[in-house]
Parts: C-alpha cells; structure tokens; sequence
C-alpha cells in the first residue's frame, strides 16, 4: 500500500497520505496507532483523526510510516 503514496513532484505540491494507506502501513508494520503516535511525538487522538480522515496527515508523519517500513527501522 505505501508504494502509491507518491513523493513531492513539485515544490509544496504533493498528494497527501489517506487514512487508509496509513492504516494499512500500521498494519504491515504490525504496530498500533498508539505506537505510532509515541513513535511520531503525536497524541493517539491525532492518531486516529488521521486514520478516520478527520485531520490531514502532516507529511512528516508520512515519511515516518514509509521509512518504519525500512528492514530493522523497528
């Protein structure tokens, strides 16, 4: 699933990460929101307003997701 979150093409122009492509990168990385959110600094509720598509997705939290996914980032 992460390999269609697209990267920056031009500058400030960029198709943001959906709840559901994060949701499914927690999922290949086997960890939970609450995981994410300490491994991020975010609050859990941040956490799930992104999954829930409440809340924009910052890209920061993003390329954390992608890079997780790197062998031995966990």
């Amino acid at each position: 699933m992460l390999d269609t979150v697209k990267p920056v093409a031009k500058r400030y122009e960029y198709e943001r990460m959906t709840g559901e492509q994060l949701s499914a990168a927690l999922a290949q990385l086997g960890i939970t929101m609450r995981e994410f959110g300490k491994l991020t600094g975010s609050k859990p509720e941040r956490v799930k307003a992104w999954l829930d598509g409440d809340d924009n997705i910052p890209q920061s939290a993003a390329l954390a997701a992608v890079l997780l996914t790197l062998p031995g980032a966990l």
